[in-house]
């Protein structure tokens, strides 16, 4: 777990890297070539990541942004929260979320044939629908 001396120690590297805060574990920090430090929660296993804020002295450090990760984690897996990309879900976009998880442990003709059967009759009728 990372403090806020380890981060303002970070080292400048040539290209721009990301490292592990901790405490959240989903909680990152983001170190440019220009020295600006940015942290991000990264969204459940998919490789979204969410900017919290750029790490300054007096507007946001280490504990503000892990105070900020708990608060949108927990709106996460309370269903509440919504990123800039999905302002709302569809059963079509659970859908594909759902293939996309679950097509590393599927069978390809299982997974062809649930989305034959869901594009065909549940897509016209419920496929827009908000969730």
């Amino acid at each position: 777990m990372l403090t806020q001396k380890d981060i303002d120690n970070l080292e400048i590297k040539d290209k721009r890297y990301m490292i592990s805060v901790g405490e959240p574990k989903e909680l990152y920090v983001r170190v440019n070539p220009t020295g600006k430090k940015v942290f991000y929660l990264r969204a459940s296993k998919f490789k979204n990541f969410i900017t919290i804020g750029e790490c300054q002295k007096g507007v946001l450090n280490v504990t503000n942004a892990r105070e900020k990760a708990k608060d949108l984690l927990k709106s996460m897996y309370d269903g509440k929260f919504i990123g800039k990309n999905d302002k709302v879900m569809t059963l079509e976009k659970a859908n594909f979320l759902y293939v996309d998880i679950k097509s590393k442990k599927l069978n390809s003709a299982t997974i062809k044939k649930e989305q034959s059967i869901f594009k065909k009759y549940i897509i016209p009728t419920l496929g827009q629908k908000d969730i």
